[in-house]
């Protein structure tokens, strides 16, 4: 393979999409996203070799409270019980599904 060089900045998801939509990268992305972020100019695509991409809820420690600890240990709970899988973030064998977000009408894999 060769380097790839990196594109523009970004501050937010939105601007993300809109520099990816313009042609001026791509970006990987997990599965969800296409859900979440649906645009005409923007298409996700799989990645079925990538590593799983793991979730957390973070937060800075000077902020930490017990409100913050609690919401913590429940969406904990609640994540891991099987009726709640989501088959974007997560099937019942494990695997975690990642895709990369290409301008639309390009594929985003090199010849």
């Amino acid at each position: 393979g060769q380097p790839i060089k990196h594109g523009p900045s970004f501050a937010t998801i939105q601007e993300m999409l809109s520099l990816v939509g313009a042609g001026k990268g791509m970006y990987p992305a997990p599965a969800h996203m296409g859900r979440y972020y649906a645009r005409p100019d923007v298409t996700y695509i799989p990645i079925t070799d990538a590593p799983p991409v793991e979730w957390a809820f973070t937060w800075r420690t000077a902020a930490e409270t017990q409100r913050i600890r609690a919401f913590d240990q429940t969406a904990r709970e609640i994540a891991g019980r099987p009726e709640r899988r989501d088959p974007d973030f997560g099937l019942d064998d494990g695997v975690r599904r990642t895709g990369e977000v290409t301008p639309r009408g390009r594929s985003g894999r090199r010849g």
